[in-house]
């Protein structure tokens, strides 16, 4: 997974500036800037800027979520009617000056996977099986663990991502090219799981938890599949289940992460560097996807402007 860092230009995923017409230095009463309130071209820096599709607006302009844009826009919900601010407004917030802007893109993940944990309703005391142990698993993984949630078990194909993810809390791994998944967190687990989740964004994680997961069990499923189809075979299911896909979290849950977020960054439970594999130069990007599509990024990789 790539993600793109700025140190020396403010325009990019990750960061941006806004000027307003009017220098007012105000501060609302929860540390939100005020409208018209002036953001330091030199200082400021904002997390997931857009630009906003709406035709109207920015007619011809549209934006991946602010990724390697020239241009992006962003929203502060102080500076709007209470209850129509635009949805994004509540993601974009100001990153601090104690963080490093380019390792900061992963807050962006780390966000969205503690807004998820949080939907998903997984508490301390539940059984979990993570399928995948990439950035995003790997961070689920990491989470869980931070939330209380130790019954957690690892699957890839890849040991040096297991051994990793044992690190972060892991309480079992599983590498599925060499074991038998269900006989394995079977042995572990004899009435099932609580919940499997897909880490990966495959379809085939689906049919495989059908034997992992107990009764009203949960195959929880994260990302984007590449087809918007699944056939579910559950001729190996106990008799009750469900199947909840998360395709993206919704802008406000995932503002709402960061704070909980910052708070582990700070306290040391969560090195962001953990996570991230590989830096690239910019002009180096045509390489750095290639790698990424040959599965030589084992981590985050970020390119860094």
């Amino acid at each position: 997974m790539l993600q793109a860092g700025c140190r020396h230009r403010k325009v990019n995923r990750l960061l941006l500036v806004i000027v307003t017409e009017q220098a007012v230095d105000q501060t609302s009463a929860k540390g939100v800037p005020a409208p018209d309130t002036v953001y330091d071209v030199n200082q400021n820096k904002v997390i997931l800027p857009f630009v906003d599709p709406d035709p109207e607006l920015y007619p011809g302009l549209g934006s991946g979520w602010g990724a390697l844009s020239e241009y992006a826009v962003v929203c502060d919900p102080a500076a709007w009617p209470k209850g129509e601010a635009p949805g994004c407004a509540y993601a974009q917030t100001v990153l601090s000056d104690d963080l490093d802007p380019v390792d900061a893109v992963m807050i962006v993940t780390f966000r969205e996977v503690l807004s998820n944990i949080r939907y998903f309703g997984i508490k301390p005391g539940d059984s979990v099986v993570v399928f995948g142990c990439g950035p995003v698993g790997s961070t689920f993984i990491k989470f869980l663990n931070l939330c209380g949630i130790t019954e957690v078990t690892a699957v890839d194909i890849i040991d040096e991502k297991l051994e990793n993810v044992k690190a972060n809390g892991a309480a079992h791994i599983i590498n599925s090219k060499n074991s038998d998944v269900t006989a394995e967190v079977r042995k572990l687990y004899p009435d099932g799981v609580d919940y499997v989740l897909d880490a990966i964004g495959a379809p085939f994680v689906v049919n495989a938890a059908m034997p992992l997961i107990k009764d009203r069990g949960t195959v929880l499923c994260y990302g984007v599949p590449e087809k918007e189809e699944i056939t579910i075979d559950f001729s190996k299911a106990d008799y009750n289940w469900r199947v909840i896909y998360q395709q993206m979290p919704r802008k406000e849950e995932e503002g709402a992460a960061h704070e909980q977020v910052l708070e582990w960054i700070r306290s040391g439970k969560l090195v962001i560097k953990d996570f991230i594999s590989d830096y690239f130069k910019f002009e180096d990007s045509v390489d750095a996807y290639e790698k990424l599509l040959d599965r030589k990024i084992t981590k985050k990789g970020v390119i860094v402007f």
